[in-house]
């Protein structure tokens, strides 16, 4: 729509008296958005993301374990943060345009490097494979895996040779809760999960045992989670200052640790402290 004459959207799709007051309605909200910007009193920080359980979950008290870091990594800056959640292609366009100040869990990519500031690392997100401790495997690559089971998600994304591997036997089930299952009940040998949320998932679901698996290494993949602020922001840069701050004294007086262990989370990877 942006390419079409403002003239023709007048004429075409509203009667004029609608469009005078849809646009002022539009001002006036650019207006309170750019008010709020401008840190004007009590500052409030307006951070988004998709709902991705445990890190972050809108439906918990505190947002997941890494809204929850985030929150307190600006509060003991003084910034207060309202989280919003959106699918994440609609986080990304928010961000990228100011219409929220930041991202939070966005991973590292070059095309992104290009139009946004990075935070220092939140956490690490790996992928590994589930797998019943009673099995001995070792391997390097995927071809080395080609005798063992395994219980997928369907329509999930893995990684991306994983995914491609045809000549790996997969089974697929309804979700990753099924998955883990499958491994825990011997209908299959394997399951790739992230890391942090097969921890949640084993204290949460399985609790009685959790220690009838253990996880594969190497990892799938390793990718360090940030926030991540527009480079057109007039406080980009602050902003990443000030998270920066607030989550080293995080990390230096342990409440950070405190954090991940509440949310079961506490024998994750993380990011060694700077």
């Amino acid at each position: 729509m942006s390419g079409i004459p403002h003239t023709f959207l007048e004429r075409s799709l509203f009667p004029t008296c609608r469009t005078r007051l849809f646009w002022g309605l539009i001002v006036t909200l650019l207006a309170c958005i750019l008010i709020q910007k401008a840190w004007g009193g009590e500052p409030v920080l307006r951070i988004n993301c998709s709902d991705w359980p445990p890190y972050v979950d809108s439906g918990m008290a505190q947002g997941g374990v890494a809204t929850e870091i985030v929150r307190e990594a600006f509060r003991r800056e003084g910034l207060t943060t309202e989280l919003h959640t959106y699918p994440w292609a609609r986080a990304l366009f928010n961000t990228r345009h100011l219409i929220d100040d930041a991202s939070i869990c966005a991973w590292r990519s070059t095309e992104r490097e290009k139009e946004f500031l990075y935070s220092a690392p939140i956490l690490v997100n790996r992928l590994i494979f589930v797998k019943r401790k009673s099995l001995r495997i070792h391997w390097r690559t995927l071809m080395d895996l080609r005798p063992y089971t395994f219980a997928v998600e369907r329509g999930s994304v893995h990684e991306a040779a994983f995914d491609a591997a045809e000549y790996l036997q997969k089974y697929e089930v309804a979700d990753k809760i099924k998955a883990l299952k499958m491994v825990l009940i011997g209908r299959a040998d394997l399951t790739p999960l992230d890391e942090g949320l097969a921890h949640h998932i084993l204290a949460t679901q399985f609790h009685d045992k959790q220690d009838n698996v253990d996880f594969l290494m190497p990892p799938l993949s390793e990718l360090t989670l940030h926030i991540i602020v527009s480079k057109k922001h007039r406080q980009g840069q602050r902003i990443v200052d000030l998270f920066n701050a607030g989550l080293a004294d995080m990390r230096r007086d342990g409440s950070y640790l405190d954090i991940l262990e509440r949310a079961h989370m506490d024998g994750i990877k993380y990011p060694p402290q700077g």
